[in-house]
């Protein structure tokens, strides 16, 4: 399977929160993704994903630590092996695999400690194209379809802290439980609807070793979406995801995100 993907997220900070530093203003990621997905075997399939990031801030108020900028550039190289535990084809039946994907640190990352204290004098960037480190994510994903209209599946995915960057940067630990549910029996717009009911855990940040005020809480997510079906070996995705409650930390930002994805599958 080849694909691409084109995604809009739009953040703006959440209310109430970040104190009198707080510089207000929104900002936005757009990401284009390239990705190929060959199977080894019966059971397993190997997966490869090129992302190009362009990425804007606009603040309120100007000044050494809240600007406006942009960044634009390829991401860190996904590379991900997945083992099929079982697939029903057709009829009812489970689709269960399990899966490890590894980010290598191949993009440009931070410059310098956004919380240090030679950033109160010095211009830095809020954001980066890389992480800096590598990071591995572990996940599952279910499926059970029956003769009910609805396909239900789950999907957990867990990235543990690993390592830190030179730059002293450690990305804290993340865990995504997602509850979805596909329409098997009907069509809207022409597309089978999918649905998702998202649980986010994050961990904070770290710099030099102290957690980041504008990191980590806990978020539900609702995502709706439309699977379309062009022939056999062509597919499409159209989703948009929003917000529906949060618990987070410091001044951090809530998006909405809209995700367009083409795939081409081979047999």
């Amino acid at each position: 399977m080849i694909g691409s993907g084109y995604g809009l997220n739009v953040l703006r900070p959440i209310a109430d929160v970040g104190g009198s530093d707080h510089a207000g203003g929104e900002g936005s990621n757009q990401l284009f993704s390239l990705y190929g997905m060959a199977g080894v075997g019966q059971r397993w399939n190997l997966l490869i994903v090129l992302p190009y990031s362009f990425r804007s801030q606009a603040v309120d108020v100007e000044d050494v630590h809240h600007r406006n900028e942009t960044l634009s550039g390829m991401g860190d190289l996904r590379l991900g092996l997945r083992y099929i535990a079982a697939n029903t084809f057709f009829g009812p039946g489970k689709r269960i695999y399990l899966g490890l994907t590894v980010t290598l640190p191949t993009a440009p990352s931070y410059a310098m400690n956004p919380f240090s204290a030679a950033a109160d004098t010095t211009e830095h960037r809020h954001f980066a194209l890389g992480n800096g480190t590598p990071t591995a994510t572990l996940e599952g994903e279910w499926w059970r379809r029956t003769e009910s209209a609805w396909v239900a599946g789950l999907l957990v995915r867990f990235r543990p802290r690993l390592a830190r960057s030179p730059e002293g940067f450690e990305p804290g630990a993340r865990l995504n439980v997602d509850l979805q549910g596909v329409g098997q029996a009907y069509r809207w717009f022409g597309g089978f609807p999918y649905l998702v009911l998202r649980l986010r855990w994050e961990d904070s940040d770290y710099w030099a070793g102290t957690a980041a005020p504008n990191s980590g809480g806990t978020l539900v997510e609702g995502s709706a979406g439309l699977n379309f079906e062009i022939s056999e070996a062509y597919s499409a995705v159209l989703r948009y995801t929003f917000p529906i409650t949060s618990r987070l930390s410091g001044s951090q930002q809530l998006g909405r995100s809209l995700e367009i994805a083409l795939r081409f599958v081979r047999l």
